[in-house]
């Protein structure tokens, strides 16, 4: 900061200070106009710092300046920090609590400074320590919206009088605000300035010691150890009030935050000055804000021992007794009283209570009327309020005297009570309404108080009775119904007797027990002292009567049962059975009956168990008996109360029922008497230990319901629905007892209230409810007298109920029971209930739409189906039964289709299928196929329980499943891929096959798989049951039925052929169907085709050997009869064929004819006919002329590449010199092909020249054929495919051909042994050829030149070297053969016999020896046999 002039400095400080002064005390009107908005806070505040010290003015100033800057300075701080609270700006907040300014400041205090400036840095200080800077400097800074802020500027006068230094009435701290600040120094700082002399720095240093206590609790440590308590006790008796002020609120801080500690509580109770407290208190020495704050520092000093402490000491020793006991003055009480009367604050309260209840309640104030200004004062708080609970504890202790009995009332009730006991009957009697007003003068006058307390102490037996009947008025008052405000005079009263009792801790109960006391002399008293004493009883117990009145509060009745009943002998017991006068059993029975009906629920037991109510039962028979009502009345209040609560072993219940049944049956019974009756039964019906007796009453409350209401539909002539309620109540209690239930059947009572739930909405939740109670027992459902309640109209009735009351109503429910109950019976079933159920079906044909919507969409959810969008033509009928409900559903629409099994009727027309017709939606008919099948799993579960014996559901069952069956049917049409599913979960197709069993006719098993095959195949590999009842049905009576099996096995093999036969296979039910197929497949051919599904998936032995016993007779008619013209796909072709496919199966075919049928089949160029012919004996085949047919086949080649082929291989293999001429043909057929390269047949054609050529004619045949040139053909395919054949064919005819063909074949034999690719076996074959033909000596040489390099091969060198040995080989020759058999030698291979008689010939001659003797000699050795002897030998010369 630059230099600046001293004086300059010190107007400008001058200046802030007043504009800051002059704001504070006119706050702008809103936060936008605000001074501090144009300055930078944080550096104002710097500034004031730095010129706390005028380091910065040039030139130095003058001390006196200096003084003055100095002072101007901080009285500028302060003023801009006393303006936060009004307003609040999070930016001056943070300025002001940065740690220099709280170091400068506590520097000021800490050393020796200047008087204004100290006071000055005290006021900075209680600034700095208020919790609402400490709250705003932790704002945002746009925290508070110009609405709140505008509001603390318009109410500032407000905020300053709820400020802390300006009232202490309130004794709760204010928010704690962190720690900012170093508090042990602040209280050093302040504790030291708190004695000051000047009265201003000490204003502010008692008044800042508050807000650093409520900124931190830790706070008070320190101020107490720094002695700052004592010293703040002290200030108490200063002479300045501000300072007072500030002392005691500072004090209340100190308690409050200690939490009441009791150290700290004595160390103030021991340095009060009690003298100085009293002077503090009286309006005579004090201003009116020292009264109250000395009462609010009194007031929390004192609160540990009122009665809204949370906290009570256990000790009389604690400090707040002590300091109680001290102010326990007529000054004080005095001062506090007239304070009360002022303002009655809870700090007033306070104290009085604490005082009351440290003195024991000692009568201190006998003139005062504290009580009466209690009583006033607590008639205006509410009931939850601390003050009602101080003005309670101070009533107990500072009550006016009234026990003197002669105090005299106040307004009209001046007197004695005697008189006013007289005015208040005469008033009651005459005119109960005006009576009312006099009961209230009378409790406000304390009239209640009075007669208690008179009642309490000894009397004239006079006196006693005027004050009990009295007490006796004002209860009748106080509960008479005629009373303009009834509920203001119940609470007067009873707030008056538990002031009482409060008061003087009495129990009112305990008190009036003792004047029902029968003494023994009472008997012998005069007549009028006896009158007297039985009014005092008469009296005592309209009293006790009145108070049972008070349902908020049962603990009073609970106290009568307890005082009155339940004692052995009891003082009701003693006047019931012998009251002292007759006058009093009315008012005994009443009180009863009162205690009776108000007492509470665990009271109730006790009561019926009494010794008492078991005289009730016979004094309930005398009156019936005497016809007096009034008693029987008021017994029967006893009964009805306490009879459901009777134990079991208990006879009240059972003799009291009795009673009332001959007081229902007594002709002229009033009509009050007879209602009572009905509703004492309904309360009895409660304890079902009584059931069987209340059961002997059913007549009488069904002629009781039957008076109330005719039979016959209409409106009541009765409009007591409470005494009809009543009747239906106790019967449905009761029908759950067996013998009840029957007993009510036989009644016939189930016409009446079927036809209540029919024609009465009143009744008819009620008789439904009987109704359903009933059903649920089979011996009412089925009375031994044979009437049923199906035929009382009971199944009417719940139709009616099902499809009129609301479907979410717990009733349909119960309806829907009703129906089960009686329809689940087999005698349900009887042609004797088939009226009573089509009527009741016709009567609400709905009823079926109901059943079906709700089975529906049960069906919809458990199909993952949403309910909305299926079965429109139900969506009027939709039910909410859970899914659990189905099954009862179920078995009802089974029931009533049981009788509707002649026509197509109502039943029929409303059920699910009836509206499957044309566009219908899918979800529809997935649904009601569904309906269907879920109807038929129903009938099994029937068929399997107790329905299912011989008798009327055995007949109609059959009838019912062909029903259900043709609705699948007609669904089955109209459906979708969708009902596959359906057809497998539901197992519909099981279903199917079951029902073609018991009725072949069904066209089920037709529809599934013509629609539906996978899912029917499906459904039958995962079925075992199925598989087997499939295969049983196949041997079935009715062809239709077999029929259908074998379709199904039919189609299962054609769809999953390999998991059929595994399935059939696991279930061991293989042979079951393969006799059932083989006895039916001429009938079927379904059969045939199942039959062949099987067999190709292969046959065992015995299963071929047995399917060819049972089968080939006819399949070689088939054939035959067709003379062998079927197709490839003939079912009789495929299966005679896969018959003798098998060893097995061929020998039996054989033995039974059946090659006569294959040849038939063979010769129209069936493949598999020729293979089964190709396997068989050729004897065999001969005969049955398979070879003709194999010619046939071969000749026409119009079957065939494959036919002609296998025809070719069977005239092969069949071939022999018999049948030459009856195969020549097929031969003759084979040379064609041959010279015509047919390439799919010169193999087979081949081999069967090669056999032909076996046979003489044959051969001549051939050789005739030369002339076509088949020699030349022959001698050209020497060097293909076929040279094998080719040269075993030439070899055979070469020896009979002419020179000219036999030189062009050995031109092609020696092309073929010097042809690189020609196989060993053809070369062999060549070298066997050449043997038979001429040789002459110009071939020669080229004929030893062609076959000399074979001899070096293994596999040629036994032919080459035979052949050599018979030819002539000239000279030239003999050393090219002798090289070769050295090299055989030399490759260590071993030489064929033939080869070393060659080798021995060749070496005979000298040269040839001479030249390889050295060779040949290494390796004679090894030369074994004959031939190694002699060239050993020929070696060794």
């Amino acid at each position: 900061m630059s230099k600046v002039e001293p004086d300059c400095l010190m107007s400008a400080l001058y200046s802030l200070q007043v504009d800051l002064t002059q704001t504070s005390k006119n706050p702008p009107s809103s936060e936008m106009s605000s001074p501090l908005n144009s300055i930078d806070v944080s550096e104002l505040i710097s500034s004031l710092l730095l010129c706390t010290s005028c380091s910065h003015c040039s030139p130095s100033p003058s001390d006196s300046d200096k003084s003055a800057i100095i002072f101007y300075a901080y009285k500028s701080l302060s003023a801009l920090i006393s303006l936060n609270p009004l307003l609040p700006s999070p930016s001056l907040a943070r300025a002001c609590l940065r740690k220099e300014v709280w170091d400068n400041i506590l520097g000021v205090l800490g050393r020796d400074s200047p008087v204004d400036v100290v006071t000055l840095a005290c006021k900075c200080l209680f600034y700095l320590t208020e919790s609402d800077l400490h709250s705003s400097a932790l704002m945002n800074d746009n925290a508070d919206s110009a609405d709140s802020v505008d509001s603390r500027f318009q109410s500032s006068d407000s905020q300053k009088s709820r400020s802390r230094r300006n009232s202490f009435e309130d004794s709760s701290p204010p928010e704690e605000a962190p720690p900012v600040f170093p508090i042990d120094r602040a209280i050093s700082a302040v504790v030291e300035h708190i004695t000051s002399a000047v009265l201003a720095t000490q204003r502010w240093s008692v008044a800042t010691i508050s807000n650093i206590l409520s900124l931190d609790n830790s706070s008070l440590n320190t101020l107490t150890s720094s002695g700052g308590l004592m010293i703040l006790t002290s200030l108490l008796n200063s002479s300045d009030d501000d300072t007072k002020s500030h002392a005691s609120y500072a004090l209340q801080s100190a308690v409050t935050i200690s939490n009441h500690s009791e150290t700290l509580l004595n160390n103030i109770a021991t340095s009060l000055d009690y003298n100085t407290m009293s002077t503090l208190l009286s309006p005579n020495t004090s201003t009116d804000n020292i009264i109250k704050t000395t009462a609010g520092l009194l007031g929390t000093l004192l609160l540990p021992i009122t009665s809204i402490s949370n906290n009570q000491p256990t000790s009389t020793n604690h400090p707040s007794y002590t300091i109680a006991i001290n102010l326990h003055t007529p000054r004080v009480i005095q001062s506090l009283v007239a304070l009360l009367t002022s303002s009655s604050t809870t700090s007033v309260l306070v104290c009085l209570a604490g005082i009351a209840n440290a003195n024991g309640g000692s009568d201190i104030l006998p003139k005062t009327d504290l009580g009466n200004l209690c009583m006033t004062l607590l008639s205006n708080t509410p009931s939850d309020s601390d003050n009602k609970h101080l003005l309670q504890q101070i009533l107990t202790t500072f009550t006016p005297d009234t026990q003197n009995p002669t105090t005299t009332l106040s307004s009209m009730l001046r007197g004695n009570l005697l008189s006013a006991a007289h005015t208040l009957i005469q008033s009651f009697i005459v005119n109960p309404s005006t009576s009312f007003e006099l009961l209230l003068t009378a409790l406000d006058a304390g009239v209640v108080s009075l007669i208690l307390n008179a009642l309490s102490v000894p009397s004239t037996p006079a006196d006693e009775c005027s004050n009990l009947e009295m007490l006796a008025i004002l209860g009748k008052i106080a509960y008479s119904p005629s009373s303009p405000a009834p509920e203001v005079a119940k609470e007067r009263y009873e707030s008056s007797i538990n002031y009482y009792e409060m008061v003087h801790n009495s129990d009112v109960v305990s008190s009036l027990t003792k004047f029902l006391v029968i003494s023994d002399d009472l008997f012998d008293m005069p007549e009028s002292q006896k009158q007297i004493k039985c009014n005092s009883i008469k009296a005592t117990l309209s009293i006790l009567s009145s108070f049972t009145h008070n349902a908020a509060d049962k603990k009073i009745t609970t106290e009568i049962v307890h005082s009155l009943f339940l004692p052995s002998p009891s003082v009701i017991q003693s006047l019931l059975v012998q009251p002292p006068s007759p006058s009093l059993l009315s008012p005994t029975l009443e009180i009863f009956a009162k205690v009776c009906e108000n007492a509470p629920s665990p009271v109730l037991p006790q009561l019926a168990s009494c010794a008492a109510c078991s005289i009730v039962p016979d004094m309930l028979s005398n009156a019936q008996s005497m016809a007096d009502y009034d008693s029987f009345l008021l017994c029967l209040s006893i009964v009805t109360s306490t009879g459901s609560h009777a134990p079991p072993t208990s006879t009240v219940g059972r003799s009291s029922i009795n009673t009332i049944k001959q007081a229902l049956e007594r002709p002229n019974c009033p009509e009050l008497v007879r209602k009572k009756c009905v509703y004492a039964l309904e309360s009895l019906s409660i304890n079902s230990s009584l059931w069987t007796a209340i059961g002997s009453c059913l007549s009488s409350l069904t002629a009781a319901l039957l008076e109330e209401r005719p039979q016959s539909r209409g409106v009541s002539k009765s409009k007591d629905s409470q005494l009809e309620a009543a009747c239906l109540t106790t019967i449905a209690r009761i029908i759950p007892l067996p013998s009840n239930a029957s007993m009510a059947a036989q009644s016939g009572i189930a016409i009446p209230l079927s036809s209540f739930v029919t024609s009465n909405p009143p009744l008819a939740r009620q008789a439904l409810e009987v109704l359903h109670a009933m059903c649920r027992h089979k011996i009412a459902r089925v009375t031994p007298s044979g009437h049923s309640l199906i035929n009382q109209g009971v199944l009417k009735a719940a139709c009616y109920a099902l499809t009129s009351f609301p479907k979410s109503d717990a009733l349909a429910l119960k309806s829907l029971e009703i129906l089960s109950e009686c329809l689940g019976d087999k005698e349900a079933y009887s042609d004797t209930n088939s009226a009573a159920i089509i009527e009741a079906v016709n009567h609400e044909p709905n009823i079926v739409r109901v059943l079906c919507a709700s089975l529906g969409l049960s069906i919809a959810r458990s199909m993952n189906m949403d309910p909305d969008i299926f079965l429109d033509v139900y969506s009027k009928w939709k039910t909410q039964f859970n899914d659990e409900h189905s099954e009862m559903v179920r078995k009802v629409l089974f029931a009533f289709a049981a009788h509707y099994t002649r026509d197509d009727g109502v039943f029929w027309t409303n059920f699910g299928y009836g509206d499957i017709e044309g566009e219908t939606p899918s979800e529809n008919v997935v649904v009601v196929s569904a309906m269907c099948c879920d109807m038929l799993s129903e009938m099994e579960g029937m068929e399997e329980g107790n329905l299912g014996e011989e008798g009327e559901f055995a007949k109609k069952a059959p009838l019912v499943k062909n029903k259900l069956l043709a609705g699948l049917a007609k669904c089955l049409k109209n459906g979708t891929v969708e009902l596959e599913d359906t057809i497998v979960n539901y197992e519909l197709f099981d279903k199917a096959v079951n029902a073609t069993a018991l009725d072949p006719g069904s066209p089920m098993i037709s529809e599934l798989l013509e629609n539906y095959s996978n899912a029917c195949v499906k459904a039958l590999l995962q079925s075992e049951d199925c598989l087997k009842a499939t295969s049983t049905m196949l041997s079935h009576s009715d062809a239709r039925a077999s029929s259908a099996a074998a379709n199904i096995f039919a189609t299962a093999l054609g769809v999953k052929a390999k998991q059929t036969v595994g399935a059939v296979q696991k279930a061991g039910v293989r042979e079951t169907v393969m006799k059932g197929l083989s006895e039916i497949a001429f009938s079927s051919s379904k059969a045939l085709a199942a039959l062949n599904g099987l067999a190709a998936m292969g046959l065992s032995d015995y299963e071929a050997t047995t399917l060819s016993v049972s089968l080939t007779t006819s399949l070689v008619n088939e054939v035959v009869a067709k003379e062998g013209d079927l197709s490839d796909d003939d079912e009789v072709y495929k299966l005679l064929c896969l018959l003798s496919s098998s060893k097995a199966g061929l020998k039996t075919v054989t033995s039974l004819g059946g090659l006569v049928a294959l040849s038939l089949l063979a010769s129209k160029g069936k493949v598999s006919a020729l293979q089964c012919l190709l396997a068989a004996d050729a004897s065999q085949v001969i005969e049955s002329e398979g070879h003709l047919s194999a010619v046939n086949v071969v000749c026409n080649r119009s079957d065939g590449v494959e036919a002609v082929r296998f025809a070719l291989r069977l005239l092969t293999s069949l071939f022999a010199p018999a049948i030459s001429d009856d195969c020549w043909p097929a031969v003759d057929k084979s040379v064609e092909l041959i010279l015509s390269s047919d390439p799919d047949h010169v193999c087979d054609c081949l081999k069967l020249l090669i056999a032909s050529a076996h046979s003489v004619s044959s051969k001549k045949k051939l050789l005739e054929s030369n002339e076509s040139g088949l020699g030349a053909k022959l001698s050209s395919m020497l060097l293909g495919e076929t040279s094998a054949l080719s040269v075993e064919l030439l070899t055979a005819l070469v020896p009979h051909l002419p020179v000219e063909s036999a030189s062009s074949c050995l031109t092609n034999f020696l092309s073929v042994l010097t042809f690189p690719t020609a196989g060993p076996d053809s070369t062999n074959s060549v070298l066997t050829s050449l043997h038979h033909l001429p040789l002459t000596a110009d071939l020669l040489p080229s004929v030893i030149a062609s076959v000399t390099p074979h001899l070096k091969s293994p596999a040629t060198i036994s032919s080459a070297s035979f052949l050599l040995l018979n030819l002539e080989i000239p000279q030239p020759s003999t050393s090219s053969i002798a090289e070769c058999l050295l090299a055989v030698l030399e490759a260590k291979q071993t030489l064929t016999d033939d080869a070393v008689t060659l080798l021995c010939k060749l070496t005979r001659d000298e040269e040839i020896k001479n030249q390889f003797r050295e060779q040949i000699g290494g390796f004679v050795e090894g030369i074994e046999g004959r031939g190694g002897d002699i060239l050993r030998g020929r070696f060794k010369e």
